[in-house]
C-alpha cells in the first residue's frame, strides 16, 4: 500500500496530544520506557498497535502525527488518533481537549488539501484510493461517557442497546464522509473486553465470582454488533472494501501462563488511571497485560496486531484481514 492513515484514540495515538491541554496524555515517563525514542506521546512501554499495523504492511519506521505531519511524511499517510477521542463529540471531555472522530476527519481534510497542492489532485486521488485505513475508536464513548461512575441518569435514560444504535449510526456517516474523501481498504476495529480492563475493575469491582463487569462487556458487545452492520453497508458501496476486526475475540484469547491479567505494570494514579509521571515500573513488562489502567504492554499490542493482519477469517477479521484488504 502507498499510505496509511490511522483514526482512533489512545491505543492508535503517537503523540497527537502532547501539546493540548489536555490530562490524556503520555510524553513522560515511564512511558516509552522500552522505546528508542523515549516517551513520545504513545500509551505504552514501548511501540503500540498503530507501530506495529504500519511495519506489517511496509511502513517500518511508523506513521507521523498529524500534528507534526511534514510534507515528506504525509505521502505515506498520516496519524490522526488522540487519546481520549471517541465518536461522539463530548466523549473524553472530562480530559480536557482531544481531537473526537469528527475532529480528525476535519483534520483529514486540511491534509487532502495539502496533499492536492503537493502532488496533484491526479496523484492525491489514486494515493487516497489505494491507501489502508486503520479506524479503532468507541472505547471512550464507554470509558468517558457512558459509564463514567457519576453518569447515573444517562445510564437510567438511555440503554447500553439504545446508546449503542446511537453511536454506531453516529459511526456510519463518519465512515461515510472517509469513504466519500476517497477510502477505499479501510479495516474497522470493534472494541475488546473494557469491563476486563484494570481502570473499570477499579470503578466497578465485579460481583463474587466474576472476574469482569459483565455490564459493560454487554454493552461493548452491542455496539460491536452495530458496527459489524455498518461495515456491512458501508460495502454495498462501489470499490468499497470495509473490513471487521473482532477485538472482543482476540482479547478472549487465553492469557499466557504467568502472565498478569488485571494490575498494571506501572503505578498508577487514582484519578485518572495513567501512570504516575517518573514512576518506576515493573521489571517485566511481558509478565502484564496492562501497562496502565487501559492500555497493552507493548507486546500484546504487537500480537493484537499480528491477529488483525493475520486473520484468520471469520472468526477474527471478516470478510478480510487487513493482510487481504491490502
Amino acid at each position: 500500500v502507498p499510505g496509511l492513515f490511522y483514526f482512533g484514540d489512545s491505543l492508535l495515538d503517537v503523540g497527537n496530544n502532547n501539546n493540548l491541554d489536555t490530562t490524556a496524555k503520555a510524553n513522560y515517563p515511564p512511558y516509552g520506557i522500552d522505546f528508542p525514542l523515549g516517551p513520545t506521546g504513545r500509551f505504552a512501554n514501548g511501540a503500540n498497535l498503530a507501530d506495529y499495523i504500519a511495519a506489517l504492511v511496509g511502513f517500518p519506521l511508523g506513521i507521523a502525527p498529524f500534528v507534526n505531519a511534514t510534507n515528506a511524511d504525509i505521502v505515506n499517510g498520516v496519524n490522526y488518533a488522540s487519546g481520549g477521542g471517541g465518536i461522539l463529540d463530548n466523549s473524553g471531555s472530562n480530559l480536557g481537549k482531544v481531537y473526537s472522530l469528527d475532529d480528525q476527519l476535519d483534520n483529514h481534510d486540511s491534509i487532502i488539501s495539502r496533499l492536492n497542492n503537493l502532488v496533484g489532485i491526479e496523484n492525491t486521488t489514486e494515493l487516497l484510493s489505494e491507501s489502508l485505513y486503520v479506524s479503532y475508536i468507541g472505547s471512550n464513548d464507554y470509558i468517558n461517557n457512558y459509564f463514567i461512575p457519576n453518569n447515573t441518569a444517562l445510564r437510567a435514560a438511555i440503554s447500553p442497546q439504545t446508546f449503542a444504535t446511537f453511536v454506531t449510526t453516529t459511526y456510519y456517516f463518519q465512515l461515510l464522509r472517509l469513504y466519500d474523501c476517497g477510502a477505499r481498504k479501510v479495516a474497522v476495529f470493534g472494541l475488546g473486553l473494557i469491563g476486563c480492563i484494570p481502570r473499570e475493575l477499579y470503578l466497578y469491582p465485579p460481583t463474587a465470582g466474576e472476574a469482569c463487569d459483565d455490564n459493560i462487556n454487554q454493552a461493548v458487545e452491542y455496539f460491536n454488533t452495530g458496527v459489524q452492520s455498518v461495515v456491512a453497508a458501508l460495502n454495498i458501496l462501489p470499490g468499497a472494501n470495509f473490513t471487521y476486526i473482532n477485538s472482543f475475540a482476540i482479547s478472549e484469547a487465553p492469557v499466557p501462563a504467568g502472565v498478569n491479567a488485571t494490575a498494571p505494570c506501572c503505578v498508577v494514579s487514582t484519578s485518572d488511571g495513567q501512570c504516575v509521571e517518573g514512576s518506576t515500573p515493573c521489571t517485566v513488562r511481558d509478565a502484564h497485560i496492562f501497562y496502565d489502567d487501559f492500555h497493552p504492554v507493548s507486546i500484546f499490542a504487537q500480537a493484537i496486531a499480528g491477529a488483525a493482519y493475520s486473520g484468520p477469517s471469520p472468526s477474527i477479521a471478516s470478510p478480510y484481514s487487513i493482510s487481504q484488504l491490502i
